[in-house]
Protein backbone atom coordinates (compact mmCIF):
# COMPACT_ATOMS: atom_id res chain seq x y z
CA UNK A 1 0.00 0.00 0.00
CA UNK A 2 1.20 3.49 -0.83
CA UNK A 3 -0.42 6.81 0.05
CA UNK A 4 0.13 10.46 -0.82
CA UNK A 5 -1.00 13.48 1.17
CA UNK A 6 -1.74 16.25 -1.31
CA UNK A 7 -0.49 19.81 -0.57
CA UNK A 8 -3.97 21.34 -0.56
CA UNK A 9 -5.78 23.72 1.77
CA UNK A 10 -7.81 20.81 3.17
CA UNK A 11 -6.87 17.22 4.00
CA UNK A 12 -6.69 15.16 0.78
CA UNK A 13 -5.14 11.67 0.76
CA UNK A 14 -4.78 9.33 -2.24
CA UNK A 15 -4.19 5.62 -1.60
CA UNK A 16 -3.31 2.68 -3.84
CA UNK A 17 -3.21 -0.87 -2.49
CA UNK A 18 -2.94 -4.40 -3.83
CA UNK A 19 -3.70 -7.66 -2.02
CA UNK A 20 -4.71 -11.24 -2.76
CA UNK A 21 -8.18 -12.11 -4.03
CA UNK A 22 -8.96 -14.79 -1.44
CA UNK A 23 -12.51 -13.45 -0.98
CA UNK A 24 -14.63 -16.01 -2.83
CA UNK A 25 -17.89 -14.04 -2.60
CA UNK A 26 -16.73 -11.20 -4.85
CA UNK A 27 -13.43 -12.53 -6.25
CA UNK A 28 -11.83 -15.84 -7.27
CA UNK A 29 -11.00 -17.21 -3.82
CA UNK A 30 -7.84 -18.41 -2.14
CA UNK A 31 -7.15 -21.16 -4.74
CA UNK A 32 -6.01 -18.59 -7.33
CA UNK A 33 -2.99 -16.29 -7.30
CA UNK A 34 -4.49 -13.10 -8.69
CA UNK A 35 -4.46 -9.65 -7.12
CA UNK A 36 -7.09 -7.11 -6.13
CA UNK A 37 -6.19 -3.53 -7.09
CA UNK A 38 -7.74 -0.78 -4.98
CA UNK A 39 -7.64 3.02 -5.29
CA UNK A 40 -9.08 5.28 -2.61
CA UNK A 41 -9.46 9.01 -2.01
CA UNK A 42 -10.17 10.73 1.34
CA UNK A 43 -11.12 14.38 1.84
CA UNK A 44 -11.54 16.14 5.17
CA UNK A 45 -13.15 19.56 5.48
CA UNK A 46 -13.37 21.74 8.60
CA UNK A 47 -16.88 23.17 8.74
CA UNK A 48 -16.35 25.00 12.01
CA UNK A 49 -14.33 24.75 15.21
CA UNK A 50 -16.72 22.03 16.34
CA UNK A 51 -17.51 20.18 13.09
CA UNK A 52 -15.67 18.23 10.38
CA UNK A 53 -16.91 16.47 7.25
CA UNK A 54 -15.00 13.59 5.66
CA UNK A 55 -15.83 12.38 2.15
CA UNK A 56 -14.25 9.33 0.55
CA UNK A 57 -14.47 7.13 -2.51
CA UNK A 58 -12.89 3.85 -3.58
CA UNK A 59 -12.69 1.49 -6.58
CA UNK A 60 -11.45 -2.12 -6.52
CA UNK A 61 -11.23 -4.81 -9.20
CA UNK A 62 -9.97 -8.38 -9.60
CA UNK A 63 -10.75 -11.62 -11.47
CA UNK A 64 -13.53 -13.72 -9.98
CA UNK A 65 -12.78 -17.05 -11.72
CA UNK A 66 -9.84 -19.22 -12.80
CA UNK A 67 -9.45 -17.29 -16.05
CA UNK A 68 -7.14 -14.65 -14.53
CA UNK A 69 -9.23 -11.78 -15.83
CA UNK A 70 -11.76 -13.43 -18.15
CA UNK A 71 -14.48 -12.68 -15.62
CA UNK A 72 -13.99 -9.74 -13.29
CA UNK A 73 -15.67 -8.01 -10.41
CA UNK A 74 -15.71 -4.25 -9.96
CA UNK A 75 -16.51 -2.68 -6.59
CA UNK A 76 -17.15 1.00 -5.90
CA UNK A 77 -17.74 2.73 -2.59
CA UNK A 78 -18.74 6.20 -1.43
CA UNK A 79 -18.63 7.16 2.24
CA UNK A 80 -18.99 10.23 4.44
CA UNK A 81 -18.53 11.01 8.12
CA UNK A 82 -19.89 14.08 9.87
CA UNK A 83 -18.50 14.80 13.35
CA UNK A 84 -19.57 17.40 15.88
CA UNK A 85 -17.57 17.94 19.07
CA UNK A 86 -17.75 21.35 20.81
CA UNK A 87 -14.23 22.42 21.90
CA UNK A 88 -15.38 23.49 25.37
CA UNK A 89 -16.95 20.06 26.02
CA UNK A 90 -14.81 17.81 23.80
CA UNK A 91 -14.40 15.14 26.50
CA UNK A 92 -18.11 15.00 27.31
CA UNK A 93 -20.19 15.68 24.19
CA UNK A 94 -20.03 14.50 20.61
CA UNK A 95 -22.07 13.32 17.64
CA UNK A 96 -20.89 11.16 14.73
CA UNK A 97 -22.92 10.26 11.63
CA UNK A 98 -21.36 7.72 9.26
CA UNK A 99 -22.80 6.40 6.00
CA UNK A 100 -21.32 4.25 3.23
CA UNK A 101 -22.67 2.88 -0.05
CA UNK A 102 -21.08 -0.09 -1.86
CA UNK A 103 -21.79 -1.20 -5.44
CA UNK A 104 -20.76 -4.45 -7.17
CA UNK A 105 -20.67 -5.52 -10.83
CA UNK A 106 -19.75 -9.21 -11.08
CA UNK A 107 -19.29 -11.09 -14.35
CA UNK A 108 -20.89 -14.55 -14.33
CA UNK A 109 -20.44 -17.50 -16.66
CA UNK A 110 -24.13 -18.06 -17.46
CA UNK A 111 -26.12 -15.03 -16.33
CA UNK A 112 -23.99 -12.20 -17.66
CA UNK A 113 -23.27 -9.41 -15.17
CA UNK A 114 -24.88 -9.28 -11.74
CA UNK A 115 -25.30 -5.77 -10.28
CA UNK A 116 -25.81 -5.54 -6.52
CA UNK A 117 -25.37 -2.97 -3.78
CA UNK A 118 -25.35 -2.45 -0.04
CA UNK A 119 -25.08 0.34 2.52
CA UNK A 120 -24.98 1.19 6.19
CA UNK A 121 -25.69 4.30 8.23
CA UNK A 122 -24.97 4.86 11.91
CA UNK A 123 -25.53 7.68 14.37
CA UNK A 124 -23.51 7.76 17.59
CA UNK A 125 -24.03 10.20 20.47
CA UNK A 126 -21.53 10.66 23.27
CA UNK A 127 -23.51 11.90 26.26
CA UNK A 128 -20.86 11.84 29.02
CA UNK A 129 -17.12 11.46 29.42
CA UNK A 130 -17.28 7.66 29.60
CA UNK A 131 -20.46 6.71 27.74
CA UNK A 132 -21.83 6.81 24.20
CA UNK A 133 -24.77 5.14 22.46
CA UNK A 134 -25.55 4.47 18.80
CA UNK A 135 -28.08 3.15 16.31
CA UNK A 136 -27.19 1.57 12.97
CA UNK A 137 -28.97 0.26 9.86
CA UNK A 138 -27.45 -2.13 7.29
CA UNK A 139 -28.72 -3.29 3.89
CA UNK A 140 -26.92 -5.86 1.74
CA UNK A 141 -27.66 -7.77 -1.45
CA UNK A 142 -25.82 -10.99 -2.31
CA UNK A 143 -23.05 -10.53 -4.93
CA UNK A 144 -24.43 -13.46 -6.99
CA UNK A 145 -28.17 -12.98 -6.38
CA UNK A 146 -29.63 -9.48 -6.41
CA UNK A 147 -33.06 -10.81 -5.38
CA UNK A 148 -31.69 -11.94 -2.00
CA UNK A 149 -31.03 -9.26 0.57
CA UNK A 150 -30.66 -8.68 4.29
CA UNK A 151 -31.62 -5.81 6.60
CA UNK A 152 -29.74 -5.29 9.85
CA UNK A 153 -30.92 -3.18 12.79
CA UNK A 154 -28.39 -2.51 15.56
CA UNK A 155 -28.03 -0.65 18.82
CA UNK A 156 -24.97 -0.52 21.03
CA UNK A 157 -23.60 1.11 24.15
CA UNK A 158 -19.94 2.10 24.50
CA UNK A 159 -17.92 2.52 27.69
CA UNK A 160 -14.86 4.73 27.02
CA UNK A 161 -12.30 3.48 29.51
CA UNK A 162 -9.59 5.87 28.25
CA UNK A 163 -8.45 7.52 25.03
CA UNK A 164 -6.80 4.19 24.13
CA UNK A 165 -9.47 1.66 25.23
CA UNK A 166 -13.22 1.24 24.87
CA UNK A 167 -15.72 -1.56 25.54
CA UNK A 168 -18.91 -2.01 23.53
CA UNK A 169 -22.06 -4.05 24.07
CA UNK A 170 -24.38 -4.40 21.11
CA UNK A 171 -27.53 -6.07 19.80
CA UNK A 172 -28.39 -6.73 16.13
CA UNK A 173 -31.49 -8.11 14.43
CA UNK A 174 -30.99 -9.48 10.89
CA UNK A 175 -34.09 -9.67 8.68
CA UNK A 176 -33.78 -11.73 5.46
CA UNK A 177 -36.19 -11.77 2.53
CA UNK A 178 -35.68 -15.46 1.77
CA UNK A 179 -36.50 -18.69 3.59
CA UNK A 180 -33.55 -20.91 4.39
CA UNK A 181 -33.27 -23.17 7.44
CA UNK A 182 -29.59 -22.26 7.73
CA UNK A 183 -29.99 -18.53 7.19
CA UNK A 184 -33.12 -17.67 9.14
CA UNK A 185 -33.64 -14.28 10.77
CA UNK A 186 -31.14 -13.79 13.58
CA UNK A 187 -30.84 -12.03 16.91
CA UNK A 188 -27.20 -11.31 17.77
CA UNK A 189 -25.66 -10.09 21.02
CA UNK A 190 -21.97 -9.15 20.96
CA UNK A 191 -19.20 -7.62 23.06
CA UNK A 192 -16.26 -5.69 21.59
CA UNK A 193 -12.96 -4.59 23.12
CA UNK A 194 -10.86 -2.06 21.18
CA UNK A 195 -7.45 -0.85 22.38
CA UNK A 196 -4.36 0.84 21.01
CA UNK A 197 -0.72 0.57 22.09
CA UNK A 198 2.05 3.13 21.70
CA UNK A 199 2.53 6.87 22.13
CA UNK A 200 0.57 8.06 19.07
CA UNK A 201 -2.79 9.58 19.94
CA UNK A 202 -5.76 9.58 17.63
CA UNK A 203 -6.15 12.59 15.33
CA UNK A 204 -8.40 15.33 16.64
CA UNK A 205 -10.87 14.85 13.80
Amino acid sequence: EVSWLAPTSHYLELIYATFNNSNDSSFAGEEYDDFVHLARMRNLFEISDASTFELGGAVATAPNDSGHGGNRTWLEGVDFTLKWRPPQEALYRGLTWQTEFLFSQKDQEENGQEDTWGMYSSLERQFSRRWAGALRYDYSEFPDFDKFHENGYSAYLTFIQSEFVFWRLGYMYVDRNFNDPIDEDEHLLWVQLDFGLGPHRAHEY
